[in-house]
């Protein structure tokens, strides 16, 4: 189900705000669209300064990937129903 008028575009965001402290490294991301809004959390541990580049990457990687999971299975849930009605 779609709000949208046939061919123009839907718009749907994406965000992830990261933040470090001394040993970990948090990302939570965030999906807003039409009908939908989901949000999903993940963390890294940061071993060493150096390493706190790489471990943002790995923290938001997860963080997207939980999402994707999220709305996949909104998605299936909402297929069910649809053959049901």
């Amino acid at each position: 189900m779609t709000t949208s008028l046939p061919g123009t575009p839907e718009v749907w965001t994406v965000s992830i705000v990261l933040r470090s402290d001394t040993d970990e490294t948090r990302a939570d991301a965030f999906l807003q669209g039409p009908l939908v809004e989901l949000e999903s959390c993940a963390s890294a541990h940061t071993p060493t300064r150096e390493q706190a580049s790489c471990e943002q990457h790995l923290a938001a990687a997860e963080a997207l990937w939980r999402l994707s999971r999220q709305l996949r299975a909104r998605a299936s849930e909402q297929d069910k129903f649809r053959d049901v009605v």
